[in-house]
């Protein structure tokens, strides 16, 4: 039970993250969205909100940076990014454009731990240089892998933000299809 509660938590932070930014993601928020009992907060997470916030950044982040480490362990940079634009697409249909992405969340966040902003900059760090690995293993040189890398995770990240506000996928549909474009050009 004690971890279930404390997993249930979790994914409502991470939930609420995503939909309401960092400043939305309160204890109250949490515990009405997982339906844990108020003495688990404390229980669970003894750091309180900032402890809590901390988990959802870190297990949001840990679980995008182990999806593109799996997509891109096919070796098709094409079909990696594609996925990746596929991934994005569900979330924003799923939630009826009310998710974005929840480390993006952290970034925009006021209210955030030093420390977390940091983990949320290495995620995007992390993400492109898992984009890089899949290029340069394609045969692009590393310093052209590295820029487009960088490309792709900011344009797909910019083309959530415009997705929720426009509430259509029109914009990470358009992004997908230059990325794709943009790829076969550089070989």
């Amino acid at each position: 039970m004690r971890t279930n509660t404390r997993s249930l938590m979790v994914t409502s932070a991470m939930r609420l993250l995503s939909e309401r930014g960092a400043h939305g993601l309160t204890i109250d928020a949490v515990l009405a969205d997982s339906g844990a009992p108020r003495g688990s907060v404390y229980y669970h997470f003894p750091g309180g909100r900032a402890e809590l916030l901390t988990e959802a950044a870190r297990t949001s982040s840990t679980f995008i940076t182990e999806m593109i480490r799996g997509l891109s362990a096919g070796g098709d940079p094409a079909r990696t990014l594609d996925s990746f634009v596929r991934f994005w697409r569900g979330v924003l249909v799923d939630s009826d454009f009310h998710s974005g992405c929840p480390v993006a969340a952290v970034i925009a966040g006021e209210d955030v731990p030093a420390d977390v902003s940091e983990m949320a900059r290495t995620a995007f760090a992390t993400w492109a240089e898992e984009i890089t690995k899949a290029l340069v293993d394609a045969g692009i040189e590393r310093t052209d892998a590295e820029q487009k890398a960088t490309l792709a995770v900011a344009a797909v990240e910019g083309a959530v933000t415009l997705c929720r506000a426009h509430r259509s996928t029109t914009p990470l549909d358009h992004v997908g299809a230059q990325l794709q474009l943009f790829l076969e050009v550089s070989r």
